[in-house]
């Protein structure tokens, strides 16, 4: 089996493989379950012991990260371990997310319902005011009345997971 993977993979240059691993950083957009996998991927071709490769990893994780904060807590850690690392590093990852959502500002909350009348929706009325623009009732935006120029158009509500419009219109 061995010889079967040198012979499809061909030789690897361990020294730019080992480069590549201890350059990645995480990105921003990227959780840290992909950003752990994607270390492990690369780690296989690196040519690390066994003994070496959890911790070698824990490293890239508490170096490759972005958040100057979390990064001070880790090396603070004594005795820091490869699942200890990833535990802390989870939850930092969901106080941040939960500090994102607490810093949007919620309008709606106690807002009564108002009792004038709504705009026309967006059904059997093409034809009598093509061109004319509406406050959207799917996604909140002013726009020419037709469905397929709606930026909610073809999207899942983030908040009950139903097609066409957004959370602030559920």
């Amino acid at each position: 089996m061995n010889k079967m993977e040198k012979f499809c993979i061909g030789e690897v240059n361990e020294i730019y493989e080992r480069y590549c691993s201890n350059k990645w950083d995480k990105h921003p957009t990227e959780s840290v379950d992909t950003f752990v996998a994607e270390l492990k991927t690369l780690a296989k071709t690196c040519n690390f012991c066994d003994c070496l490769r959890d911790s070698l990893i824990r490293d890239r994780i508490v170096l490759g990260i972005k958040n100057e904060q979390t990064t001070k807590k880790l090396l603070r850690m004594r005795d820091l371990t490869f699942n200890r690392c990833i535990d802390v590093r989870h939850s930092e990852e969901v106080a941040e997310m939960q500090m994102r959502s607490l810093s949007n500002p919620v309008d709606n909350i106690n807002q009564l319902k108002s009792k004038t009348k709504k705009p026309q929706t967006l059904r059997g009325t093409l034809t009598s005011q093509a061109g004319k623009k509406i406050s959207c009732k799917f996604c909140g935006f002013e726009h020419v009345l037709d469905r397929k120029k709606c930026p909610a158009w073809g999207k899942a509500c983030k908040r009950c997971k139903e097609k066409n419009h957004f959370a602030k219109k559920c």
